[in-house]
């Protein structure tokens, strides 16, 4: 035997020093293979034991460590104690070499901390331990006795030199590690999610106070001994550590260990989403020890010990001598950060786990002194530890104060005595003006090219500032005054009580955003000033929070924006004229010239977006709303209110920028009719008038008659002064400000009570000044779309602009009012060619806000026409093709066509909602509607489907597929059950679609998707991309179709009516059949895309909905076998979307059941998944966000449709068990307790799902009742293989 271990050893050592050596990719792969042999081996834990006694290499060691962790984590259960014992002692011994490398070290800890995991476990089973999660879990002896073991171990080495003390805190660090955190745990990871919780409680309860204490310990130790110079790398590790057990996420703290156990994804809300409950780990944002650690992490003597060291080690960072070595820095620059992260979640203890207000009082007070310190003496970039520490303290300091605040309150700060407050208020300001004053210094000197300063905006110093706005933010949501009651608003509001900080921070952060946009401007187009700074998402909550700071004093604030948007708009006007002017005397004279321009276009950017951003709060993508702020100033007159001078300083950017396309589309006409169009563009009278001095643009200045921008201007001029991002933001802005006041039309005023009906009636379409504002978003959209060709991201701004205008009643009903949406109309309808360069996607969009548009019309019989016009338009460019798609340019033709086509469909919910006289009128329009669609669907569907081929043909084919899917949407939207004219259309849509799926599955099918293992280089990457593409599209048509149909089956159903029940049940089964068609191209290469696999879902719940409508097929074959082999899949599944919408279906199978129950085919079914679905719940295999309601809904349906089987299931899970009458006890609970019954009513529901929690607490506590489950049903019954159709 020791020659063996000789040998491998030998071979250990020869694979790693070939590893290391080798020369080429063969080498390192043949000594790989035999690092991995020795790995995967049976005996590896005698062998890496034998290995490490006869080898001192590191990566040899190395590897002999990672052996012994993955022999124990395939054998723990065969290894007999005196061998757990054996690898314990060694590893042990192991760690305490003095020359030991630092990996194989931490590698070692880690198997220690893994064998205490393995260790807890088996205490779990055996019923030794279970403490309560909130410390009462009894004596660490009892159970786990490796952890208490090492923790002991620990404590040991505490009381010896660096080094030891060292390893202690590595060793420390590995289990809290493997313990706190059982999503990232590396031992024991073949274990249930239930057990490695239950684990982690029981670590909590037991052995995290004593190594709470331990370092704790450590820590006052070393500050007693003070004359001692500090060890930076044992300041380090021991005060990381300790932040992070005060960033234990404690669970639990209020009941047993199983109670956060079952929780933790098995609630949610009755709509199947929830959030779920989200996996405890580590680094929790509120420290909220249980009631047992109060005067443990509450102490006065911790947080001023933590700040002790703090200051110890920042006088020695003042007083360093300047330069001191690279390595010592970065161990002080480290110290100083985990010092900081210590005091961080100090300030984080929740107000609850202090024993008195006094107590909590006094914490707080000493959290805002250290604060006032920070602030008071901030490290100096100079310093030797570099000017990335002293952005770390700045940012630390910001996240120091917003944790105080969210965990003791805003009462709490208010509570402190006003020398205090006014002290701590006066510092955050004056720290956060110093970060926006530094910001603002780099960004200048970064626009001069310092490269100094461009790294100091890329290490960290905009994130710096951003952590002090957020603070604010934070600070003054938390101080905000009480809305005004009802009926109206106090006449002179009060202003927020920290205006005056807010004023001061708002004027520095522009000016520095400002800075940044001009270093943006001037630097070259291919290197980023600041990447934090461009960031759109960064951006976005940058913008935001300005904007939050600015309306603490709302007046203040949108007076300095509009100054400085006037000053830099004149700046604008007269950069262009002196443009147009260098350009007559040469290309260097224009150049030059041109140069300045930059800068000032950034600042125009920045500074429209804070516009939009003071008038209308929301981030992107959310529903924008008038700020509480502007309707506290409703009183105000309408000419002074914020808004309106808001809207006048844009209102003359716009006339500027307005001139110069204008311009550009005269100077750059290809013919006359282009300058004819050019020239007849007539520009509605403003209702909301511009300052005085913005008539200069139309008078003298640019574009003018006044000798301002000439015709000689150069096409290079010419675009430095045109900036298409600038008009992007115009428009965003205008959008937004059009959504917030004109579009709700007087939405608003039911949330902000009277201030917002006072506003929006201000701004309402029907107002004068509202009135104004539509006509300009109109006139600014149209005119960038028209006459400024190039552009796809501008038209696409534009179109959506024309789009949200257009889909509010009250605004469209206005829209024919409106010149500039005549134009746009007419130039659609008449297919002018200043649309030609509009993009397909933004061409989609325009057709959307034409058609919305059609239903605002004050008569059916009017948006008819309009509706009927707008299709013959569509319909006439389709023809217009030729009917063939064989040639490129023709399928680009056909493509734009598509995208018309999609915009029509997609106006079907507001087409719906068109105004009418009476319900017949409207229901005239919906069938009119409908039947425009099939024809559409009809012209761009199966028979030129059929003249494509793979591979040239995918895009077209793709974009055909997408428009028969929005048409099946459109369907679903208009069709009305009670309308037989609306129904025949749906059967004829269903019939259309069905073919194309058929000529899809033909054409298509050799090349569709790439099976796993076949033809690996039959297509490429896009092309898949592509075909995976085309089946969601189809898929989802499918579910849309099935979905009216089945509305359309029940309705006739209810009212009786047979005459329609054949040709119902023939769609029915042709999209059965569509389907069928459709799923020998779904592999599991195609469900592994998650949009493939939810589209499919989607649909298959969609046909078991339909087959047990009235009157339905009885579930074909082919898509019972889907179900069979895909629900189990989709409920496992890693996304929380696709488990939920796979568990939906499930219940839509069990539906199918109660109705078709007699098939023995459904009835198996119901069995597989009754069994399956219990299994995974039990072992925790579903999703978290889907293991609420979703999960419990689809069990309930299952048991509801056949209880037989469910008591067959029962029965033999309970003969299975080691305590049958508890078991059974939880079984019988699980479908009786609560009131539970046989009924899937929403009530019903809701009581089953909190039996479901109590019956999987405690299952999933007891190993034992996870067996008998287990060994019941068979984990290998059907793992579920959605390819296996």
């Amino acid at each position: 035997m020791a020659e063996d271990l000789d040998a491998i050893a030998t071979a250990v050592v020869d694979a790693c020093v070939a590893f290391q050596t080798a020369t080429d990719a063969a080498q390192r792969a043949a000594a790989e293979r035999v690092l991995l042999d020795f790995r995967r081996a049976d005996g590896a834990v005698a062998f890496g034991l034998g290995v490490l006694a006869r080898t001192a290499l590191p990566a040899a060691q190395f590897h002999a460590i990672g052996a012994i962790h993955d022999g124990v984590a395939r054998g723990w259960a065969s290894l007999a104690p005196a061998a757990r014992e054996q690898i314990e002692q060694g590893v042990l011994g192991l760690i305490g070499a003095h020359e030991l490398d630092h990996a194989v070290q931490a590698k070692a800890c880690e198997l220690l901390a893994a064998l205490a995991k393995h260790d807890a476990l088996d205490a779990l089973a055996d019923g030794d331990g279970g403490g309560d999660g909130g410390g009462n879990g009894g004596a660490p002896g009892s159970a786990n006795r490796t952890s208490a073991r090492l923790i002991s171990h620990a404590s040991m080495l505490f009381q010896l030199h660096e080094r030891p003390r060292l390893v202690a805190l590595v060793l420390l660090s590995s289990l809290v590690h493997e313990f706190g955190s059982p999503a990232d745990a590396r031992g024991a990871g073949g274990t249930a999610a239930a057990m490695q919780q239950a684990a982690r409680l029981d670590f909590q309860a037991r052995h995290l106070p004593a190594l709470f204490d331990a370092l704790v310990g450590l820590l006052r130790a070393d500050m007693a001994d003070a004359a001692a110079p500090p060890d930076a790398l044992v300041l380090v590790r021991s005060v990381a550590l300790l932040a992070t057990l005060l960033g234990w996420d404690f669970v639990g703290t209020t009941g047993a260990v199983g109670t956060a156990v079952g929780t933790a994804g098995v609630g949610g809300s009755d709509s199947g989403g929830g959030s779920g409950g989200a996996r405890p780990g580590l680094f929790a944002a509120t420290v909220r020890p249980p009631p047992e650690w109060r005067g443990r992490v509450d102490s006065p003597e911790l947080l001023a010990c933590a700040w002790a060291h703090y200051a110890r080690l920042r006088a020695v960072a003042d007083g360093a001598p300047s330069p001191i070595g690279g390595e010592r820095a970065r161990s002080l620059e480290g110290a100083l950060h985990a010092s900081r992260q210590l005091l961080v979640q100090l300030a984080s203890i929740h107000h609850s786990a202090f024993t008195s207000r006094e107590a909590h009082g006094a914490h707080v007070r000493s959290v805002g002194r250290s604060v006032v310190a920070l602030a008071a003496t901030p490290l100096s970039p100079a310093a030797p530890t570099g000017p990335a520490a002293a952005i770390g303290e700045a940012i630390d300091m910001a996240q120091l104060a917003a944790r105080l605040l969210a965990n003791s309150g805003a009462d709490a700060l208010g509570a402190l005595p006003p020398a205090a407050g006014a002290e701590l208020f006066a510092a955050l300001v004056r720290s956060a003006c110093a970060r926006c004053a530094a910001v603002e210094a780099a960004a200048d000197a970064a626009a001069r090219g310092a490269a100094d300063a461009r790294d100091a905006l890329e290490c960290g110093l905009v994130e710096a500032s951003d952590a002090h706005a957020e603070l604010w933010v934070s600070l003054l949501e938390a101080h905000a005054p009480a809305p005004a009651p009802a009926p109206a608003p106090a006449p002179a509001p009060a202003l927020h009580p920290l205006a005056p900080h807010a004023r001061e921070l708002f004027a520095a952060a522009v000016r520095a955003m400002l800075a940044l946009a001009r270093a943006d401007g001037s630097g070259d187009e291919d290197e980023d000033v600041s990447a934090a700074a461009v960031d759109d998402a960064a951006g976005d909550d940058r913008l935001m929070a300005l904007a939050t700071i600015g309306r603490a004093d709302a007046a203040h604030a949108t007076d300095l924006v509009c100054a400085l948007l006037a000053d830099r708009t004149a700046q604008l006007r007269a950069r262009s004229d002196a443009l147009s002017k260098a350009a007559a005397h040469g290309a260097r004279e224009r150049d030059a010239a041109a140069r300045t321009m930059g800068g000032l276009l950034e600042e125009l950017h920045a500074l429209v977006r804070l516009c939009a951003a003071l008038l209308a709060d929301g981030a992107e993508g959310e529903s924008p709303a008038i700020p509480r702020a502007l309707l506290a100033l409703a009183a105000a007159e309408a000419a002074s209110h914020p808004v309106s001078r808001v809207l006048g300083a844009l209102v003359e950017m716009i006339d500027v920028q307005d001139a110069l396309i204008l311009y550009a589309a005269r100077a750059h006409a290809s013919d006359a009719a282009a300058r004819a169009e050019a020239d007849g563009w007539e520009r509605q009278s403003a209702l909301i008038q511009p300052a005085p001095h913005a008539a200069t643009a139309a008078a003298g200045g640019v574009g003018g008659d006044g000798g301002g921008l000439d015709g000689q201007m150069s096409a290079g001029a010419l675009a430095a002064a045109l900036s298409p991002r600038l008009a992007e933001a115009l428009l965003w802005a205008l959008v937004r400000i059009a959504r917030t006041y004109t579009l709700g039309d007087g939405a608003g005023g039911e949330a902000g009570g009277a201030g917002g009906a006072a506003v929006c009636a201000v701004w309402a379409a029907s107002a004068p000044a509202g009135g104004a504002l539509l006509a300009r978003c109109a006139d600014a959209a149209s005119l960038r779309l028209l006459c400024w060709p190039g552009e796809a991201a501008l038209a696409e701004r534009a179109c959506d602009l024309l789009r949200s205008l257009a889909r509010a009643p009250a605004v469209a009903a206005r829209l024919g009012e409106v010149a500039a949406w005549a134009r746009v109309a007419r130039a659609y309808a008449t297919g002018s060619r200043a649309l030609e360069h509009v993009p397909p996607k933004a061409l989609r969009t325009l057709v959307e806000a034409v058609a919305c548009a059609a239903s605002a019309a004050p008569t059916a019989q009017g948006a008819r026409a309009q509706l009927g016009a707008l299709c013959a338009a569509l319909g006439a460019r389709v023809d217009a093709v030729g009917g063939a798609a064989a040639l490129p340019a023709q399928q680009v033709a056909l493509g734009r066509c598509c995208q018309e086509a999609r915009g029509l469909s997609r106006a079907a919910p507001w087409l719906a909602r068109a105004r009418a006289a009476d319900a017949p009128a409207r229901a005239l329009l919906r069938g009119e509607v409908l039947g425009y669609a099939n024809a559409l669907a009809e012209r761009l569907g199966p028979r030129l489907l059929a003249q494509l081929a793979p591979g040239a043909g995918t895009q077209l084919a793709s974009a055909l597929l997408r428009v028969q899917r929005d048409c099946a949407r459109a369907a679903a939207h208009l069709c009305d059950a009670a309308d037989g004219s609306a129904t025949a259309r749906v059967r004829e849509l269903c019939a259309l679609c069905c073919a194309t799926a058929g000529v899809y599955a033909q054409r298509f099918g050799q090349e569709a998707v790439v099976q796993s293992g076949t033809q690996p280089n039959a297509m490429d990457e896009a092309e898949e991309d592509a075909r995976g593409a085309q089946l969601v599209a189809q898929l989802r048509t499918l579910a849309h179709l099935a979905g009216a149909l089945a509305d359309t089956m029940a309705a006739a159903a209810e009212r009786g009516d047979a005459t329609g029940a054949p040709t119902d049940a023939y769609a029915a089964s042709e999209l059965s059949g569509a389907f069928n068609a459709l799923l020998p191209l779904l592999s599991a290469r195609a469900l592994a895309v998650p949009k493939v696999c939810t589209a499919f879902y989607d649909s298959l719940g969609a046909l078991l909905e339909l087959s047990r409508a009235p009157g339905a097929p009885p579930l074909s074959a082919p898509l019972a076998r889907a179900a069979r082999h895909s629900l189990r899949h989709g409920w496992r599944h890693g996304s929380a979307d696709i488990s939920r919408v796979s568990l939906e279906a499930t219940f839509a199978l069990a539906a199918h059941a109660a109705a078709h129950g007699a098939l023995e085919a459904v009835r198996a079914l119901v069995r597989a998944a009754q069994r399956e679905l219990l299994l995974d719940l039990a072992h925790a295999q579903i999703h978290p966000e889907s293991a609420g309601a979703a999960a419990a809904n689809a069990l309930l349906s299952l048991i509801v449709a056949q209880p037989d089987d469910w008591a067959t299931l029962v029965d033999g899970v309970v003969a299975r068990a080691a305590e049958p009458n508890a078991l059974q006890a939880l079984l019988v609970q699980l479908t009786t307790a609560n009131g539970v019954r046989r009924s899937l009513d929403r009530p019903n529901r809701a009581r089953f799902r909190t039996n479901l929690v109590h019956f999987l607490v405690p299952v999933r506590q007891r190993p034992q009742h996870l067996a008998a489950i287990a060994a019941h049903i068979g984990t290998e019954e059907n793992p579920g293989d959605p390819s296996a159709f």
